[in-house]
């Protein structure tokens, strides 16, 4: 079953990327070991529920994945509205760098 050689590829060989600030050397910090992990748990639900049967195997894993789809997604976006409110409370602040940045300017102007 292609889902299961899938698995085993993401577990024993996963590719070293990973997000910022993580250890590619901890296959738990890699994007190929996050997936294979959910893969892996999404495997073994399936197996519980629809043992014997490959039909109801498939429908199983098809569920689980859209239930980690559909929160995957409802964190992108509740992660994006937060970035946005952090950006509009960032320009409300003068900082340093803007002040730096200004004086470049106004320098540069005058030249």
């Amino acid at each position: 079953m292609y889902f299961n050689t899938l698995v085993e590829q993401l577990v024993k060989n996963p590719s070293r990327d990973c997000p910022p600030g993580n250890d590619p050397s901890k296959r738990e910090q890699t994007y190929d070991g996050m997936i294979g992990d959910l893969l892996r748990q999404v495997g073994e639900i399936a197996k519980k529920e629809g043992a014997g049967d490959e039909e109801k195997l498939g429908k199983v894993l098809a569920r689980e994945l859209e239930v980690h789809v559909k929160r995957l997604g409802e964190t992108i976006e509740k992660d994006e509205k937060e970035l946005e409110r952090e950006e509009k409370e960032q320009k409300k602040h003068i900082t340093s760098d803007d002040l730096h940045e200004g004086f470049e300017n106004k320098v540069r102007a005058l030249l």
